[in-house]
C-alpha cells in the first residue's frame, strides 16, 4: 500500500507522475513498485495511457485529480480518440475510465505498432523552466504528439530521450529529471509554416473533448474543401488536385500519402496529425474542428437540394422539406435493413468457417510429435488470424472450440500421457526427468494432474505414470 504521491504537474503524463513516485518512494526494485501500484504484478507501465491500478491507489489519486480529468488531461486520449465516430469514442473513453477493456483496438492506434520506433521527447527550455519552478522536470504530454517536431511555447526543436514508447521493450519507470541533461544545445525553428501548424495542432489537442457532436470530421472536411468538388452537387472531390495543393502548402512536412488522405475523406482513417493538417489547409478554425456544430448537416445537403430545385424548377424550400422527410424515413429503414444484413452475414460466415475451425482445433489438439497445446478461443483466433472477439459473432465456431475446453490440471494430464507415448515411440527410458523436460511441468503440477490421467491414457499407461514419482 502506498502512503503518498508527489504533486501532479500541469500537462504531465500519468507515466511521468508514477515514475517520479518510484524515485521518491525509496522502493528497492521496479517489481516492488508494480506490486504496490497495479492490480496485476505482470503489468508493463504504459507511457501514453493508464494501467489498472489498485483501489487504494485510486483513492489517493482522487485527492489530486478525478479519473475523468486524469484521462483527458494526463493521457494521450485527446490525440488518439478525438476524431473517432461518436459511439466508438464514447466506448474507448469508458474503457479508459475503467482502466481495462480493449481501448487499444477502439482508439485510432495502428494495430501492434503503438510506440514502435518512438521515444519520449522533451523541450530543453521547458526542462530548464520546470527545474526553476518545481525543482525537477517531467514528461510533458504535448511533446509526445505524433506529427510535431518543435515546442509550441519556445519554438525550439524537441529532443529525443532514450525511453522507448514500445511496450515490447524492457518495462520500467524512467523519470525525466534523471534522464534529461542539465544543459543541451538548443536549435530554434525558423520555419513559419511548421510553427503555425504546431500552434494549431496543440490548440486542438488541448481543447475540451466533444462527446455530443454527430457530424463526422470526414463530412466536415469535404464540406470545407468544396472548392475541389468535381460536380455541381459536391458529391465527390478531385483528389489529385487536392493532394497537389496540400503538398505545395506543407512542402517537406506533407507526410500524408494520397491513399491516406482518401481514407480520411471516406471516414475510415482518424489519424490526429494528418486530419489537423488537412483541416488547417482547408482553413478550418480550431473552434470549428473541435466542436463541429450539428447545423453543418444542413450545409452538407444544401448543394444537392439546390441542384434538384433548379433541374425540376420547383421551390427550394419545398425540396428541402421533402428531402428531410424522405431521409428520416430512409434512415430508419436503413438501420433495420443493415441490422438484418449484418445478422445474415455473420450467420453465413459462421457456417462457412466451421469446417476450418474444426480442422484447426484438431491440429492444435493433436498428440503426435509436437507438444499438445491447450485449446482456447484466443489460441484458435490467433492461429486463424482473426481479430479480437470475432468468435463472439460466430456461435457455432465458438461452441466447437469450447468442446475442447479443459482445466489446467486436465491439460497437464494430457501432456503427461503425450510425453509418455513419445518416449516409448523413440525407444527412450521413461522417467520423471524426461517427462519434465518435455512438458515443463513441476512436481507439484504432476501430482495435481494424476487424478485426470484416466481421461487420456490406458490403465497400463496411467499405472506407469503414477508410479514415476
Amino acid at each position: 500500500m502506498i502512503a503518498f504521491l508527489p504533486e501532479l504537474y500541469s500537462d504531465e503524463l500519468v507515466y511521468s507522475w508514477l515514475s517520479r513516485y518510484y524515485v521518491k518512494s525509496g522502493c528497492l526494485s521496479f517489481a516492488y513498485v508494480v506490486e504496490d501500484l497495479y492490480v496485476h504484478q505482470y503489468t508493463r507501465p504504459d507511457t501514453e495511457f493508464l494501467n489498472e491500478m489498485k483501489p487504494d491507489v485510486m483513492e489517493l489519486i482522487d485527492r489530486y485529480c478525478n479519473i475523468e480529468q486524469l484521462v483527458q488531461r494526463h493521457t494521450m486520449f485527446s490525440s488518439y480518440g478525438r476524431f473517432l465516430p461518436l459511439e466508438r469514442k464514447q466506448e474507448a473513453y469508458e474503457a479508459l475510465l475503467r482502466m481495462h477493456g480493449n481501448f487499444n483496438n477502439l482508439l485510432s492506434i495502428p494495430k501492434n505498432q503503438r510506440g514502435t520506433g518512438r521515444f519520449l521527447r522533451y523541450c530543453p527550455i521547458c526542462a530548464r523552466e520546470d527545474r526553476e519552478q518545481h525543482g525537477e522536470t517531467y514528461w510533458h504530454r504535448i511533446h509526445q504528439i505524433e506529427g510535431i517536431q518543435i515546442c509550441r511555447r519556445h519554438g525550439c526543436y524537441l529532443c529525443e530521450s532514450n525511453v522507448s514508447m514500445d511496450r515490447q521493450k524492457k518495462a520500467g519507470f524512467w523519470d525525466a529529471e534523471t534522464l534529461i541533461p542539465q544543459s543541451e544545445t538548443i536549435q530554434i525553428c525558423r520555419d513559419r509554416r511548421k510553427i503555425a501548424f504546431t500552434e494549431y495542432i496543440s490548440q486542438v489537442f488541448e481543447a475540451a473533448m466533444d462527446f455530443q457532436g454527430k457530424i463526422s470530421v470526414a463530412d466536415f472536411l469535404k464540406l470545407r474543401l468544396a472548392r475541389y468538388a468535381r460536380t455541381d452537387s459536391g458529391a465527390s472531390l478531385s483528389l489529385d488536385n487536392l493532394y497537389m495543393d496540400y503538398q505545395e502548402f506543407f512542402g517537406e512536412d506533407a507526410c500524408m500519402t494520397k491513399g491516406q488522405m482518401q481514407k480520411i475523406l471516406l471516414g475510415v482513417r482518424y489519424h490526429f496529425s494528418d486530419i489537423c493538417k488537412l483541416a488547417m489547409f482547408a482553413g478550418i478554425s480550431v473552434e470549428e474542428l473541435t466542436a463541429i456544430p450539428d447545423t453543418v448537416k444542413d450545409s452538407l445537403r444544401e448543394p444537392v437540394y439546390q441542384q434538384v430545385a433548379e433541374e425540376l424548377q420547383v421551390d427550394y424550400d419545398l425540396v428541402c422539406k421533402i428531402g428531410e422527410a424522405v431521409l428520416k424515413r430512409y434512415e430508419r429503414k436503413e438501420r433495420v435493413v443493415q441490422r438484418r444484413k449484418r445478422t445474415f452475414a455473420w450467420e453465413r460466415m459462421d457456417a462457412e468457417m466451421l469446417p476450418n475451425v474444426k480442422k484447426t482445433v484438431k491440429r492444435l489438439y493433436q498428440t503426435g510429435e509436437e507438444r499438445p497445446r491447450r485449446i482456447t478461443v484466443f489460441l484458435v483466433q490467433k492461429e486463424m488470424g482473426f481479430p479480437d472477439k470475432r468468435f463472439d459473432k460466430l456461435p457455432k465456431c465458438k461452441a466447437e472450440i469450447l468442446k475442447y475446453q479443459e482445466t489446467q490440471k486436465e491439460y497437464w494430464a494430457r501432456q503427461a500421457v503425450w510425453a509418455y507415448r513419445k518416449l516409448l515411440r523413440e525407444g527412450q527410458p521413461v522417467n520423471w526427468t524426461k517427462i519434465r523436460r518435455l512438458t515443463n511441468m513441476r512436481n507439484v503440477d504432476f501430482q495435481g494432474c494424476k487424478a485426470f490421467l484416466d481421461n487420456y491414457g490406458t490403465s497400463e499407461e496411467v499405472k506407469h505414470l503414477q508410479g514415476l514419482i
